[in-house]
Formats: C-alpha cells, structure tokens, sequence
C-alpha cells in the first residue's frame, strides 16, 4: 500500500468516525427533544387539569357561598317565621361544610406532591372513616400496602376520588345500610375499587344523573364503572394507572 493509499484511507477512516459520531450526537439529541417534549406535554396536561379545577371550584362555590348569602339575607330581614329560621341555619351550616370539603379537596387535587396512587388510597381512607364516623354505619377499607408508589395525574386522582365519594354519599342518603366495605385493589397496572353495602339498593334512589356522571368521571380516564344492586350494592370502578 502505498502513501497515496494509506492517505485515502486515513481520510475515509476519519469520514466514517465523524460520521459515526454525528449520528451518535443526533440520535442523543432525538432522543433528549422527545424526552423534553414528552415532559413538556405532560406539564401542560396537568396544568390544564388544574386549571380546570379551579374553574369547577370558582363555579361551584360562587353557587353556594350565594345561597348563604341568600339565606341570610332573609334572616337578617326577619322574612323567615321562627321554625324555618332555623332550618335555614341549620341549611347554611350544612353548606359551609360542604365549601370546607370542596376546598380541601381541590387543594389536595392541585398538590404535585399528591400525584401518587399510594396517597390516594390513603386519601379515601381518611374521607370515607370520616364520613360514616357519626352516622352509625360499620365502615372496612381494605387495600394491598404492596403495591409500589406509581405516579397518577391530578384528572385521575380528582375523578376517581369524586366518583368514590358520589357512591358514599348515595349509600348514606338512599341505601340504609348498616356496614360498608371499601376493598382497593391493584393488579396488572390498573387500579380497581369496590364499595359494597347492605342496604336496600339503588333502583329508587332518583339517582340516574349522578350515576351518569360517576360513568362519565370513569370515561375520562379510559376506566370502567359498573353497579349491581342484589342484596345491597356493588359498586366497581376500575382504571389502568399512568394512563390519563
């Protein structure tokens, strides 16, 4: 080989590692935009979400901070006889109790530090015992404590919390049960709840919008709803994790 050679090759050697190298550095830097852009649309997602549930609150508590108003107007005016005084009190403390909920709930919603389907378990343990704590109905919750901490999005935690707490609220107002049981569950990257009662049921409740709107919740993150009112009711819900 002579020097003639030995140049051409010395060259297309140096070419070819370049050339490798680039392809390497673009592949790096392919690989680092997707990431960011992936991170990026992530963000937007769960501020978008956040938006919207600020949104709902403002909404919501601009509805029920007027009716106290309301309300108090007419006992400021003496417009109310003195038995419907008080149950316009009673009426007014039912309602700050209920923006209380919502506040909390909201706050519990926008915390980043919340986005874990441990600390929603943990959340509806707490709501649920504090719930059913003064009404005389036996409450059980029952969950793995194995699963490992995966991350969930405020829409997913906010929506399955809601329709969680739609299905309590149905079983305290309609079913006159005595015992409720709460079993969380988590297999193959889905989360599964069931909240079953021994009361009467559901099929005289008057209920057809709310159970609308726990189906429509479930939708909204690619999850599953079904009830079943034998001998009390069965409720199920159930949505894969890290998907919404």
């Amino acid at each position: 080989m002579d020097k003639t050679e030995i140049n051409i090759f010395l060259i297309l050697s140096f070419l070819i590692v370049i050339t490798m190298i680039s392809g390497l550095f673009y592949f790096i830097f392919q690989f680092r935009k997707r990431k960011i852009q992936e991170e990026l649309d992530r963000v937007m997602s769960i501020n978008a979400e956040r938006e919207r549930i600020i949104r709902d609150l403002h909404d919501e508590l601009g509805g029920n901070l007027n009716s106290i108003a309301l309300i108090a107007d007419l006992i400021m005016q003496k417009k109310l006889p003195e038995i419907d005084r008080e149950e316009a009190i009673a009426r007014i403390a039912g309602t700050a109790r209920h923006i209380s909920q919502q506040i909390r709930m909201v706050i519990w919603s926008l915390d980043e530090t919340k986005d874990s389907l441990h600390n929603l378990s943990d959340y509806i343990r707490w709501y649920a015992t504090q719930f059913f704590e003064l009404t005389g109905i036996h409450l059980t919750v029952t969950d793995p404590r194995h699963y490992t901490d995966d991350y969930v999005s405020a829409l997913f935690r906010k929506n399955v919390f809601l329709v969680v707490k739609e299905a309590l609220t149905n079983i305290l107002k309609h079913a006159k049960a005595n015992t409720v049981v709460i079993a969380i569950d988590v297999s193959d990257d889905w989360l599964a709840i069931e909240i079953t009662d021994d009361g009467n049921g559901l099929q005289n409740s008057g209920n057809g919008n709310g159970l609308h709107n726990m189906k429509k919740r479930m939708d909204e993150i690619s999850g599953r709803f079904h009830l079943k009112s034998v001998n009390g009711t069965s409720i199920t819900l159930s949505a894969p994790i890290g998907r919404s």
